[in-house]
């Protein structure tokens, strides 16, 4: 972002543990340069020469829930990407309002602008989490305003939920669940009014086979926003963890009324619909999943199973074949699809899923050869 005096705002990258920003003007002016820390996440250097119009700044306290805004960024390298949607939260931050909102937010975004409707500046995209698309995250436009006084608060200063957002969601994506247990509960301790560190420790616990401090975790984050989907999408996955379909059907209706856009959230309906022996239902629910993202290999797995299970061979083998397209060496696509291939007597594709099953998991590969090559 340029401001009248022509210093630029822009997020940091951490290579090697240094801190670097990336600057761009144009297609042809790119250069990356180690800076001096101002506020994490938030930079502010002066270009000389740059000829570029100057951003207009806004106020966060304008904003209300509901008000549409637009996010500016790079998602994979495709500059000057643009993005719509509507503030879903503002939380009271440190001198502005941190904000929540539904405008996509990718890899390559972050550091992106945050435009209300009037074109001013209201924020600095930051992060989001993968699996919720409505968690995405803008620092406030007064902490760009306010930077050279925040810069000499930084030394002495607290970790800022950004700080703590970023190692989270580094431990999260890799998959480190006992690691991201720790750090979010060790978050939770400083911010326990901050939502997200609730949603990644629910998460979390479901992963390890915690049910019953999933179920807390995520209420705790529907107790600070009931309106977040992505909270009683995990809610729901816990209660199915727990064995109580019921609620776990309940909790994922409430995630789609909030938001019924996301293929996962209906993939996750169809699996408890099944669980809970609703196979119509479920059967429906996947189908939907597919209709919104017809690259759910998930979806596809679980619902050629539930073809096969009523006796829709012809859909069973469809379903997993496009499930083994994009899982090749996923074990138990391999299994469910070698099995209808065995009932429909298609033998030589019988022997081929065998072939393919000895290159992955030669144990179940030797159990599938047992029951459906040579009986």
């Amino acid at each position: 972002m340029v401001r009248p005096e022509k210093w630029t705002r822009i997020h940091w990258s951490v290579i090697d543990g240094n801190f670097f920003l990336n600057s761009r003007f144009n297609s042809a002016s790119s250069f990356l340069v180690a800076v001096p820390l101002f506020d994490f996440l938030v930079s502010a250097r002066s270009v000389v020469g740059l000829s570029a119009p100057t951003v207009i700044m806004g106020n966060t306290r304008t904003l209300r829930v509901g008000s549409r805004v637009y996010a500016v960024g790079a998602p994979q390298g495709l500059e000057l990407t643009l993005s719509d949607g509507i503030v879903s939260a503002l939380r009271d931050l440190d001198g502005g309002r941190y904000i929540q909102t539904t405008a996509a937010i990718s890899p390559g975004s972050s550091g992106g602008g945050l435009f209300d409707e009037s074109g001013s500046l209201v924020g600095l995209t930051t992060f989001y989490l993968a699996e919720g698309q409505n968690l995405n995250f803008a620092v406030p436009v007064e902490w760009v305003k306010d930077l050279p006084k925040r810069s000499a608060k930084v030394a002495t200063s607290t970790p800022t939920i950004v700080q703590w957002a970023n190692r989270g969601i580094e431990l999260f994506e890799h998959g480190d669940w006992p690691s991201t247990i720790d750090y979010c509960n060790r978050w939770i301790k400083v911010q326990p009014e901050i939502v997200v560190p609730w949603i990644m420790l629910g998460h979390a616990y479901t992963a390890v086979g915690q049910p019953t401090k999933a179920i807390e975790a995520n209420k705790q984050a529907l107790r600070i926003d009931p309106t977040i989907d992505v909270a009683w999408l995990n809610l729901g996955n816990a209660y199915r963890l727990a064995g109580d379909n019921a609620k776990s059907i309940e909790a994922i209706q409430e995630s789609l009324r909030i938001n019924p856009a996301p293929s996962i959230a209906w993939t996750e309906l169809g699996r408890s619909y099944g669980r809970s022996g609703q196979t119509a239902k479920a059967i429906d629910a996947l189908e939907q999943a597919l209709r919104l993202d017809p690259r759910n290999y998930d979806a596809s797995f679980i619902l050629g199973l539930r073809y096969f299970m009523t006796n829709q061979t012809s859909k069973a083998i469809e379903a997993l074949e496009f499930a083994l397209s994009g899982r090749p060496k996923d074990v138990d696509v391999l299994l469910g699809l070698g099995t209808v291939y065995s009932v429909t007597k298609q033998r030589e594709k019988v022997l081929d899923i065998y072939k393919r099953l000895k290159t992955v998991d030669s144990a179940r590969a030797e159990e599938f050869f047992s029951s459906n090559v040579a009986p």
